[in-house]
């Protein structure tokens, strides 16, 4: 499940599931490959669904700080630039 939390002007969403070490291993090796990260890309219905969510409701992001921090390829910053954002961080 996905939370957002506001602290001053900064918007945090952050996955709030629990996981054993092993299943961070995993999930940070699957990562680590640059051809998840092209598949990812051309997954329109995926791509265009975050696209489509900051689109609806750019007040989530609008003139706040937002950290995308993992951000692989950095699509999600430039969606929340172009929603708004006043400052986005890449890491």
């Amino acid at each position: 499940t996905w939370q957002r939390f506001i602290l001053g002007s900064a918007l945090l969403a952050c996955c709030a599931d629990a996981g054993s070490a092993r299943d961070y291993r995993h999930y940070f090796q699957m990562y680590g490959h640059h051809d998840i990260h092209r598949q990812m890309l051309q997954d329109r219905s995926r791509t265009e669904a975050y696209a489509a969510a900051l689109a609806k409701e750019p007040e989530v992001v609008r003139g706040k700080t937002v950290l995308d921090f993992g951000c692989g390829t950095g699509i999600l910053s430039v969606f929340a630039a172009k929603a708004g954002a006043e400052r986005v961080i890449c890491v």
